[in-house]
């Protein structure tokens, strides 16, 4: 299965910009949330508590790429 089958264009945020890693988890599930229909309270504390198990964060030089993910009933469907 392709990624671009579960998150639409308008979720992926390529220049994001945040002053804290909340911030920018939050903006990127508005951006889900207004495509998908995410439960925003529900998905940011699970998001949470998956963050403090271990970090989604993918070091790569000169970038960030963040795939924030948790098993959740926040939302029916990616």
């Amino acid at each position: 299965m392709k990624i671009s089958r579960l998150v639409p264009p308008e979720a992926v945020l390529v220049e994001l910009a945040a002053s804290s890693k909340e911030e920018a988890i939050e903006k990127m599930l508005q951006a889900l949330g207004t495509s998908r229909g995410v439960e925003l309270s529900a998905a940011s504390r699970d998001i949470a508590s998956r963050e403090r198990v271990a970090s989604t964060l993918l070091p790569n030089p000169g970038h960030a790429i963040a795939l924030p993910h948790a098993c959740t009933k926040a939302c029916k469907q990616l």
